[in-house]
């Protein structure tokens, strides 16, 4: 037999061999395709767990008052958009906060006896049927607000909210970009404190830690 033959036969069934070993396939295994559109699926699922776990993971304060200063921006960009006052209404009760459109004065016909009287230059505020919520969140439980000063004024205290009654509180935002006074202390069990302040006249909150 002509060795030539010979040898491009043997050449031909290692490339065969090499053919099988690499191109094709064996029972259970996975091909190339099928690895990536695994590892595309794992980092997805990977990428929207990720914000998930972070959320858990933050003290109770510390999302309380990432939401307080997120219900602000939402209400002052609003108010800009928009061109009518909006408020960040606080719920202490409810356990929750929320952003709506500020109640606005519509004039009324003149009432002839009463406050109210034509000589009294004083019409009763009415507020607009539009109670829309456009931002909303849930305050944890173990938090409190340890101090609440809106235009100087101490709306409610977690010390003395029980006796002065006052639960719910409105800080509110004009479509010129500025907004009430405010001085808020986030709280939880008398330890860490978050205070969160509003510069009136670009409405833009503040935080730092206190004692």
């Amino acid at each position: 037999m002509n060795p030539n033959v010979v040898h491009r036969r043997a050449d031909s069934c290692h490339r065969v061999g090499r053919v099988s070993e690499f191109g094709r396939s064996g029972p259970g295994a996975f091909t190339l395709i099928e690895l990536m559109v695994a590892m595309a699926i794992a980092s997805m699922m990977l990428l929207i767990a990720i914000p998930s776990i972070r959320g858990v993971r933050k003290p109770p304060q510390v999302r309380a008052t990432e939401d307080f200063v997120k219900g602000c921006r939402e209400a002052r960009a609003r108010a800009i958009l928009t061109g009518r006052p909006m408020q960040l209404v606080i719920d202490s009760q409810a356990g929750m906060m929320r952003v709506e459109s500020a109640p606005t004065v519509i004039p009324t016909e003149a009432i002839s006896d009463g406050p109210s009287g034509p000589d009294s230059g004083y019409s009763a505020p009415r507020r607009e049927s539009e109670t829309k919520t456009l931002f909303s969140a849930h305050l944890p439980d173990e938090v409190a607000f340890r101090k609440l000063v809106i235009n100087l004024r101490n709306v409610f205290d977690a010390r003395e909210q029980v006796d002065s009654g006052t639960t719910v509180a409105f800080v509110r935002f004009y479509p010129n970009g500025t907004s009430d006074d405010l001085l808020a202390e986030i709280m939880v069990d008398q330890s860490e404190v978050f205070r969160v302040t509003l510069d009136v006249i670009v409405a833009e909150p503040t935080v730092i830690a206190v004692p």
